[in-house]
This record gives structure tokens, sequence and C-alpha cells, in this order.
């Protein structure tokens, strides 16, 4: 367990959170995923999101990245740091992931020309009372699904995120 800096927090992500820690109460990228939030060392509540490849974005209340577990090439994945559970309680932060978004959205139009996306927001449903972290997939269309995807349900994604990571900064 390493010691997540100012917060007094333990952090065990796969044995230890490597890199950089939470540095004036803003996270930040460790080695082995994105931090995205905190309630305090008292709360013990900390989420480490795996990432492969984190795209620098405006401001500092949204985070951009390349799941490791993408199923489309492109996929973005975008969080509010703050932690809240539903998308409709989000506050000030949406702001944030709006300009987020739109600068997530003009890297794909730069690199692919536009293309046709599924937008995803997951949110904590209404009559459910657990942790979660509100936040939005980015999917673009580059491919038909085919006998194998059809057939198994699995799909398959020819470009390695971390890969779209590099081409998308």
């Amino acid at each position: 367990m390493s010691d997540a800096g100012a917060l007094g927090v333990g952090v065990s992500v796969g044995g230890v959170l490597e890199g950089e820690v939470p540095v004036d109460g803003v996270p930040c990228v460790g080695a082995l995923g994105v931090v995205l939030g905190w309630v305090d060392a008292l709360g013990d509540v900390l989420v480490v999101v795996p990432a492969v490849g984190v795209l620098d974005v405006a401001g500092r209340e949204a985070r951009l990245w390349c799941p490791w577990w993408s199923s489309t090439a492109y996929e973005l994945l975008l969080a509010p740091r703050r932690h809240r559970a539903r998308f409709e309680d989000a506050g000030p932060e949406l702001a944030a992931v709006a300009a987020a978004l739109r600068d997530a959205l003009g890297r794909l139009d730069r690199r692919l020309g536009d293309p046709p996306y599924n937008l995803v927001v997951h949110t904590l449903p209404a009559d459910r009372d657990t942790d979660y972290h509100w936040h939005i997939h980015i999917r673009p269309r580059l491919q038909q699904d085919a006998g194998f995807e059809l057939g198994t349900g699995i799909l398959v994604n020819p470009l390695d995120p971390a890969d779209a990571a590099r081409q998308l900064r």
C-alpha cells in the first residue's frame, strides 16, 4: 500500500498506485489508473479507474481517456473528477464535462473526419442507492459488426487503445 500524499488515504490497486498522487486536493494520474476522486481520509472513498491513454483537457474538473477495455476503436471515457453517483446531481463540474466533451468530439473530428458516434451517459438508476461514479462513453461507429460479433456478442476492437490515445493527442 502506498500513501496518497496529503490525504493520508491508503491506496491499493493491484498492490500500489504508482506515479503522481493527489496534489493540492486535485486528483492526478497514476501508472495503474486515473484517480477520479475521493471523499477524505475519514470517508475512505477513492475512485481509481484503469487507464491506458489519458488525454489532457482544459480545466481540472473532468478527465478524458481511452480505456484499456475499449470496445471500439477510438472509444473515449469522460468523467467528472467530483464523485457523484447520478448525472442529475452534477453541479458546477458539469460545465467542465461539457467543455471536455466538446474537446473530445473535436479530437475525433480532426483525426477521423466527423465520424458517427454513440454517446452513452452511465448514471446510477433512481431506485438504487449504492456507490457509483457517473461517466460518459463516446463510441465512434467506424466498423460494422459481422458474424463473430453478432454470433458471440463480443466486440472486436482493431486498434490498441494506447495507440488511439497517441493519435488523439
